[in-house]
């Protein structure tokens, strides 16, 4: 697979696993009214454990990232291997300024 498409899959997939994650914890708060969603909100943590386990990984090393480190907008490096995941975005301003 293309290492462009699968760093596209892979953070693709973290954005559905965290709301699973924000999925559950609204259940988990409606608890309050009804058991049943307890079991819901455990469904829902469960799915995140899993989907962040299998997918939530660097695609050129294959190391783990932090399962809880949940901005993943400021991720554009691996904390294992330093490689290069996405490109930063450029703040044209600071670009303009500097090479004008």
């Amino acid at each position: 697979m293309n290492i462009r498409k699968e760093i596209k899959t892979t953070f693709k997939i973290r954005k559905y696993t965290l709301m699973c994650l924000y999925t559950s914890i609204l259940f988990l708060f409606l608890t309050l009214f009804n058991i049943i969603f307890f079991n819901i909100a455990l469904l829902f943590f469960v799915i995140f454990l899993i989907l962040s386990k299998l997918y939530w990984k660097c695609p050129r090393c294959g190391k783990h990232f932090p399962l809880f480190k949940l901005d993943i907008q400021d991720m554009y490096t691996c904390v294992h291997c330093k490689r290069r995941l996405i490109n930063p975005p450029i703040d044209l301003t600071e670009y303009k300024k500097s090479h004008c």
